[in-house]
């Protein structure tokens, strides 16, 4: 407990911080909230007011891609460690379960939790080697090594199937084998494995390592002079990140049915994955969520009726980053929550003088 009062004294925003997401989580869980639980009905009833499967698929990867960004918001945006090579983990957890499946017979069901923990297990290493790097060492420390994964993924054609890829899809579907003839049971599916990750979001930032990593990430070199083993802390957070994003890379492979190292080692996922918690808000609980829900409809749009222009994707995505970057730097989620601070704090002043005037 002595860490947690010289982290109050040295990062007092974190402590700030911290402090706030406990008040909000009392809040929370003290008065009912009608509009979450109506957003709640609305998600549940989605696929049934959708007009075709191919919108169903749309809000598949919707929730896919809210997953990944809230995976990569647990390292990337609590702890402030900006990877840009989260598809290790994501194409780790893909070809895991795809291969077992196909080579051994083993349901994705169990050949998830295997992807899981060699993404949990990767993402560790990968954090005790390069996280003593800062800043830009580090960012293009996980690109190189994204780099290499996906070389050797094209170049291991026998347990991958190298450029021509691996494909799973089972047109008559089997919920054994994690397979569906529709994405009406993938789209729930998803909403689980969000629902799960918002939870676990939440659980982390209340307790002491959600405490600590916001002092590592607004000032790691002070919470290193009063004893947080800061690398501890992040290689752990690492684990967990990489966990739920293989998680994430097995639901892409059951929902496409089919991979190659481009669609899950790619470059562009991982930027993906932290343009939505950016763009929604970095260190937000619901920041992926929202990002997500805005990007994926546009991207898939584009991609549909501009399939033939190539890297608009790319340039949506920059000219992103900088509107958000410009506008709204701490993302969309904490502004309109600023707002809201805000006017909530003003509603009684003017209250007061609309009495004193009456």
């Amino acid at each position: 407990m002595g860490e947690l009062r010289r982290i109050r004294a040295l990062c007092p925003r974190a402590a700030i911080a911290a402090a706030r997401t406990v008040r909000q989580g009392h809040y929370t869980m003290t008065r009912p909230n009608a509009i979450r639980a109506a957003v709640l009905i609305l998600a549940l009833a989605l696929p049934y007011v959708l007009q075709s499967q191919y919108m169903v698929y749309v809000a598949c990867i919707v929730l896919l891609y809210a997953a990944a960004g809230m995976a990569w918001n647990l390292l990337g945006g609590y702890a402030g460690q900006l990877s840009l090579g989260h598809g290790i983990y994501f194409g780790l957890g893909a070809y895991t379960s795809s291969i077992l499946f196909l080579d051994l017979g083993i349901s994705p069901w169990l050949g998830m939790w295997a992807g899981g923990i060699l993404g949990a297990v990767a993402a560790a290493s990968i954090g005790y080697m390069c996280f003593r790097l800062r800043g830009p060492f580090y960012v293009l420390a996980t690109i190189g090594l994204l780099i290499v994964f996906e070389t050797l993924a094209t170049k291991l054609t026998g347990l991958t199937g190298g450029p021509q890829g691996l494909s799973i899809s089972n047109p008559h579907g089997d919920w054994i084998n994690f397979e569906f003839s529709s994405y009406t049971p993938m789209y729930y599916i998803g909403i689980v494995l969000v629902v799960v990750l918002i939870a676990f979001t939440l659980h982390m930032a209340r307790n002491r390592l959600g405490y600590y990593l916001r002092a590592i990430r607004e000032n790691e070199d002070a919470a290193e002079a009063i004893g947080v083993n800061t690398i501890s802390y992040k290689v752990r957070t690492a684990a967990w990140s990489g966990f739920f994003t293989a998680l994430a890379g097995t639901f892409y492979a059951q929902l496409s049915g089919f991979i190659d190292p481009g669609l899950v080692f790619g470059f562009d996922v991982s930027l993906q994955f932290m343009l939505v918690a950016f763009i929604g808000g970095a260190s937000s609980v619901w920041g992926p969520l929202v990002g997500s829900i805005l990007l994926m409809p546009l991207s898939a749009f584009l991609r549909n009726q501009y399939s033939d222009v190539q890297g608009l994707n790319l340039f949506v995505y920059g000219v992103a980053i900088v509107v958000v970057m410009l506008g709204l730097r701490e993302g969309i989620v904490p502004a309109i929550t600023r707002l809201i601070r805000r006017f909530s704090r003003k509603r009684p002043n003017e209250q007061e003088a609309d009495y004193g005037a009456s």
